[in-house]
């Protein structure tokens, strides 16, 4: 017979040191007798293969990573219940009030040990632009779980430092360390995949304060042209408003954890590709001295100020060699970032000056200058703008220079002049920055005028 004798009890966790709660029925702990059921249900089988409903041997598609050990990571989308109990109409009305889980297991023929590590909810920030789309999809890559990410060619040299967890001081507790992953699938010449985050009009992301964007990314050896050593891919990046305005960066994909691959994209020349874009709202692009291949574009009008969206894509080059051929493999991105926040030192000052110059009058100058950085206690930032007052006056009394015989005579004589000049930091109304800006359209006329001169 069974034994039941220890369903309902204490099991000795009653008196736990550790300030664990009693076994209970009540879970919600409001002293009342819930009989509702509102549930949404996953069911996972725990084999790495079995035989799937329609009778084809596959392999568990829940199995995110591991096998070492015999240790496996499970990865559940929420999203995708096998059943809905209850009046709830979508998931996504379980999802808002999730009060407990409850976890149990059936179907086995024997006695089965089940160790569980650990069991969290996790989210991707990042979506595919294109929803349920064969041709690319996202997935994550890190060290606990894939023992090939930390080995993978010249990871190392990258320089990343795993997180500590210091609520235990005696104990050294390195946090996760993982990259996104685009998995590619038949991508055709000529077209593109995105990866987007979206961070909505009520609180854009403003860039506006820091000077550099920077990325590591990985490329599949897949997506390199064996036979000649080019890449076949072009990763870019791009943010702004939405899909008609946006800063974009782009370059060929190299294989592994190459410093070529490091995006590392200069705000200030960024934007100053804006003073030359393409008044038929086209995508204009500018070369950049590295990496090689490497471009900064602008579509439309964005705005470091406004940015609602960050969208991460690969693109098939189209090279003449391989035209045709569909590309599949995997590109990694990690530590998307923004560095060198713009603490340029302000500066302002003041003089005042005055020279008598005996009976004869005296002279007066006065200076002031603000930088564009400048800013009071109160402000978090300067107005973008250096601010230059100047004046001088003059009084004078000429009565000593006329003859002998005009004595008694008065010639008083007075000069005063006064200016103010500004000089905007940047464009009116843009994030462009008018030095920048100006050196682009020099060097953008000096290629017009060799053009000229070569016809």
């Amino acid at each position: 017979s069974l034994d039941f004798s220890r369903i309902d009890g204490l099991e000795g966790n009653g008196n736990s040191v550790d300030g664990r709660l009693p076994d209970t029925e009540d879970l919600s702990g409001n002293g009342i007798t819930e009989l509702d059921n509102e549930y949404a249900e996953y069911e996972i089988p725990l084999d790495t293969v079995f035989i799937s409903r329609d009778g084809v041997l596959t392999d568990n598609r829940y199995i995110a990573g591991g096998g070492n050990d015999r240790w496996f990571q499970y990865r559940i989308p929420l999203l995708d219940p096998d059943t809905i109990v209850g009046s709830a109409q979508s998931v996504q009305d379980v999802l808002r009030n999730v009060q407990y889980v409850r976890l149990w297991v059936s179907g086995f023929a024997d006695s089965v040990k089940i160790r569980i590590a650990e069991m969290g909810l996790v989210g991707n920030q990042w979506q595919e632009r294109i929803r349920n789309d064969s041709v690319m999809s996202i997935s994550v890559v890190n060290i606990e779980d894939n023992p090939e990410y930390e080995n993978s060619p010249g990871y190392r040299d990258l320089g990343i430092v795993r997180e500590k967890d210091r609520t235990q001081p005696d104990k050294v507790i390195e946090g996760n360390e993982q990259s996104l992953v685009l998995v590619l699938n038949g991508l055709e010449p000529g077209d593109s995949r995105q990866s987007v985050r979206y961070f909505g009009t009520a609180r854009p992301l403003n860039l506006f304060n820091y000077k550099t964007m920077k990325m590591f990314v990985y490329g599949d050896p897949a997506l390199i042209d064996q036979s000649t050593g080019e890449p076949k891919a072009d990763l870019f990046v791009r943010f702004g408003n939405d899909t008609l305005n946006f800063y974009e960066y782009r370059a060929p994909i190299r294989a592994f954890w190459d410093s070529a691959n490091w995006v590392n994209i200069n705000f200030e020349r960024l934007t100053a590709v804006k003073a030359g874009r393409d008044s038929a709202n086209r995508l204009t692009y500018v070369d950049i001295p590295s990496p090689p291949g490497a471009r900064y574009g602008v579509r439309g009008n964005p705005s470091l100020r406004q940015v609602v969206e960050i969208s991460v894509g690969i693109e098939n080059r189209l090279i003449d060699a391989q035209a045709g051929l569909p590309l599949s493999g995997e590109v990694w991105i990690n530590e998307l970032r923004l560095t060198d926040v713009d603490n340029t030192p302000g500066l302002a000052f003041r003089y005042d000056t005055q020279i008598k110059l005996a009976d004869f009058g005296n002279v007066s100058f006065n200076y002031a200058q603000t930088d564009p950085s400048f800013h009071a206690l109160a402000d978090r930032f300067g107005n973008q703008t250096t601010n230059i007052n100047w004046a001088v006056n003059a009084n004078l009394n000429l009565e000593d220079f006329v003859p002998e015989n005009w004595k008694g005579t008065s010639i008083p004589f007075s000069y005063s002049h006064r200016e103010q000049i500004v000089k905007p930091k940047y464009l009116p109304n843009t994030d462009v920055v008018v030095e920048e800006a100006a050196l682009l359209a020099a060097n953008l006329h000096e290629d017009t005028t060799d053009v000229v001169r070569e016809k």
